[in-house]
């Protein structure tokens, strides 16, 4: 892992291909505002890459579990969004549509449960943790 703190955000209309999450690690500390775990990277680099078309409920043919969200999660638990904490790791179903919701309630916008780009973006910022790539071109 590197001292580098910046995330990177790219926009690519390549697909990208996410890696599975070899195992999750367990928090054991409660969440704290802007708190970022520096360990979180599952992968075998320095940061994994967080996919904004993997943001959302996956289609019935889509894989269902995504490393994406698992980093959606962990970043609303360090928020404070104890839903998120609660959710199955990797999956994005109710709780973690709820935890959005409060997210996106927490920073004046209409809660739909779903990111936009801008939000994806200000939910990772400053985390070590991941590359940001925004691989689409219009909000969710």
């Amino acid at each position: 892992m590197t001292d580098d703190t910046t995330n990177e955000t790219s926009v690519s209309p390549d697909a990208v291909e996410e890696p599975k999450p070899s195992s999750a690690k367990k928090a054991g500390a409660k969440p704290v505002a802007r708190k970022i775990a520096h360990n979180a990277v599952i992968g075998s680099g320095d940061t994994d890459p967080v996919l904004y078309s993997k943001a959302r409920v996956p289609g019935r043919t889509q894989n269902q579990k995504s490393l994406t969200v698992l980093h959606i999660q962990r970043r609303l638990a360090d928020e404070g969004f104890a839903e998120a904490a609660s959710a199955p790791g990797g999956k994005y179903e109710e709780l973690t549509t709820l935890a959005v919701q409060k997210y996106q309630e927490s920073l004046g916008d209409e809660p739909t449960g779903l990111l936009t780009r801008a939000q994806f973006e200000e939910l990772f910022r400053d985390d070590p943790n991941v590359t940001i790539t925004l691989d689409t071109i219009e909000d969710h």
